[in-house]
């Protein structure tokens, strides 16, 4: 039986990692899916992360690459048969969700018997699913409890907790828009990644704004910011 890490990198993961090595429980692998849109910092501290514990993070990647799916990829039938493209995803189409758990489900069955460790915290009991083990629930351990032991042990993610309430893909739509501006306000060489992103692709970046719209959003609110300070 192989006890599988699923590792995101994001704060609940990476203290459940750590908790799990630290109350001596089996951990045979720990596997990252690689969108190939994440945070520089991610990066980094993936490797943090491995040096500190001195287990190599396997990565698992989707068949084919992230941008080839956003730009290039086919829809076979469905409403997006006459597209290029499977364009910003959204509530009604995460198509980068679906195949993050495809290709770990994947590389997970490919090792036999197996045992999936997740890292849902306790104030996230909503996003339980059946056959998986979610350590940091039987640990009484909430989002925040997990952001304060991972600052602890020394994994700071270069301040991007300081920034987002989500470490996901730097380029999510989904994220909430306080967040977004903050991406366009602390992040500009990454925005400027989506805006060619964008203008390359059918669909609006959010049904309800596109890009250049919450840019215009966020310049007017910032400057009103600013005003208001003085």
């Amino acid at each position: 039986m192989k006890h599988i890490v699923s590792f995101s990198g994001g704060k609940d993961s990476t203290a459940m990692l750590l908790m799990m090595l630290e109350k001596g429980m089996q951990v045979d692998e720990v596997v990252f899916f690689d969108t190939g849109w994440e945070f520089p910092e991610m990066y980094k501290h993936i490797k943090s992360v491995e040096n500190q514990t001195g287990i190599d993070i396997t990565f698992v990647y989707p068949n084919e690459t992230f941008d080839y799916y956003f730009y290039e990829y086919r829809s076979k039938k469905g409403n997006y048969i006459d597209k290029i493209g499977l364009s910003w995803p959204d509530f009604k189409n995460r198509w980068c969700t679906r195949y993050k758990i495809n290709a770990i489900k994947k590389y997970c069955n490919s090792l036999g018997n197996h045992i999936i460790y997740e890292g849902i915290a306790l104030n996230e009991l909503n996003r339980k699913k059946s056959g998986k083990t979610y350590p940091l629930i039987e640990f009484n351990v909430t989002e925040e409890i997990a952001l304060e032991y991972c600052y602890k042990k020394g994994f700071t993610w270069d301040g991007l907790y300081k920034i987002f309430n989500r470490v996901s893909c730097f380029c999510c739509p989904l994220k909430r828009i306080s967040e977004l501006n903050m991406l366009y306000s602390e992040k500009p060489e990454l925005w400027q990644i989506m805006r060619k992103m964008d203008s390359k692709t059918w669909r609006n970046f959010r049904p309800d704004y596109k890009l250049i719209d919450l840019e215009k959003r966020f310049k007017e609110e910032n400057k009103q910011l600013i005003i208001n300070l003085y």
